[in-house]
């Protein structure tokens, strides 16, 4: 169980061959504010099958694996193994893409060894609050996934040495960039909520 995703959402656009878009949004507590997310994931079908009859705006629970890629740091194949439709649920419009968003579920579970000594960090301001960046190595073969943990989960990891085992949980947060080449990749984050250190 390397590392495991369940997402909830709507089928976002047209099927792209193997490749299609769920979006959704979350209420996530940020800070000690509780805020409403939207999210959107790029899956890959693991099979042709998996794609008969979909639904542009239905909404589709997907459960499989999360991949990094070789030789990156921050880019993932999101690889989906079983696909359900659900029931009508509540649904929501981007003002910006025009897309159906649904009430969803964005969750992540990881196993994987530190690529570096955990360093805590204070993020400025009146709170104070505990940040921790680091990249984990799910996989021998492949790049690292990147990770992101605040305030008590931070503070959980703090001690962790490079190497050290991490099992973690967390949403997958997304979002496109421009790379030095010019290019517009995706890039995507673990930010946990339940980190434990030396056990797999």
């Amino acid at each position: 169980m390397p590392a495991r995703f369940v997402f909830l959402g709507a089928l976002c656009g047209p099927v792209n061959g193997p490749l299609f878009t769920l979006a959704g949004t979350e209420t996530i507590n940020h800070r000690g504010r509780v805020r409403e997310m939207p999210f959107y994931h790029t899956l890959t079908a693991a099979t042709p099958e998996l794609l008969k009859g979909l639904t542009t705006g239905a909404p589709y629970l997907a459960e499989g694996e999360v991949r990094p890629l070789p030789g990156s740091t921050g880019q993932v194949a999101l690889q989906v193994e079983q696909l359900t439709t659900v029931a009508a649920l509540p649904t929501t419009t981007d003002r910006a893409g025009g897309y159906v968003l649904t009430r969803g579920i964005n969750q992540v579970i990881a196993s994987g060894h530190l690529a570096s000594d955990i360093r805590l960090q204070i993020l400025p301001g009146p709170d104070q609050a505990s940040v921790v960046n680091v990249s984990l190595r799910i996989f021998r073969e492949t790049g690292l996934l990147e990770t992101s943990s605040y305030g008590r989960a931070a503070q959980a990891l703090a001690g962790g040495r490079k190497g050290d085992p991490v099992v973690l949980f967390g949403r997958l947060h997304s979002e496109r960039k421009t790379n030095g080449a010019g290019l517009s990749r995706t890039y995507s984050r673990l930010e946990t909520y339940r980190p434990t250190v030396g056990s797999t």
